[in-house]
């Protein structure tokens, strides 16, 4: 973030940086929360690997250079 930004915008860019993560965060840790009380401790780990495969799968789709 340092090197993105002016020196006297850096205060504001880790700001806006960090809170944007945490309001992503919450819906992600919500779902979480929600799978696990549904369905028991390994739906979230579960849920989470299928989306870590999938997201895989689509990068080395938009980019066939990453397969190397």
């Amino acid at each position: 973030m340092a090197d993105l930004v002016p020196s006297e915008l850096r205060g504001t860019a880790y700001g806006l940086f960090n809170g944007a993560i945490g309001v992503v965060a919450f819906p992600a840790s919500l779902l979480a929360g929600l799978l696990w009380d549904w369905y028991g401790p390994p739906a979230p780990f579960l849920a989470g690997g299928v989306l870590a495969l999938v997201a895989a799968v689509e990068m080395l789709a938009i980019d066939p250079q990453m397969r190397r």
